[in-house]
């Protein structure tokens, strides 16, 4: 398991849009990191917007979607931001992470 810093916008943006305890929230993001679909392993349009989201955001190290949402890591292994995954994409989210379960 990786040890995931936080930033306090990551902090602030997890408790305010995915509403976990301050407690919690390192270990989100560890699952994030350790659990989520990094570019490569999607496909079709959400690899399309997962590419799109990196190249506009050239400072992130890595864009991870975890759950129905997509977690922002810089180089340095630190959460930088969270967004909620747009609604089109969390079917085929979630159908990718119960594939990477098995």
């Amino acid at each position: 398991m990786s040890e995931i810093e936080v930033c306090k916008h990551a902090e602030k943006a997890i408790r305010k849009r995915i509403g976990i305890p301050k407690k919690a929230v390192v270990k989100l993001a560890n699952e994030a990191f350790d659990n989520g679909l990094s570019i490569p392993e999607t496909s079709g349009s959400l690899n399309r917007y997962l590419t799109k989201q990196y190249y506009k955001n050239k400072n992130m190290g890595k864009i991870k979607v975890y759950s129905e949402y997509v977690f922002f890591f810089s180089n340095q292994k630190v959460l930088v931001t969270v967004y909620h995954s747009p609604k089109r994409y969390t079917e085929q989210t979630h159908k990718k992470e119960r594939n990477n379960d098995n």
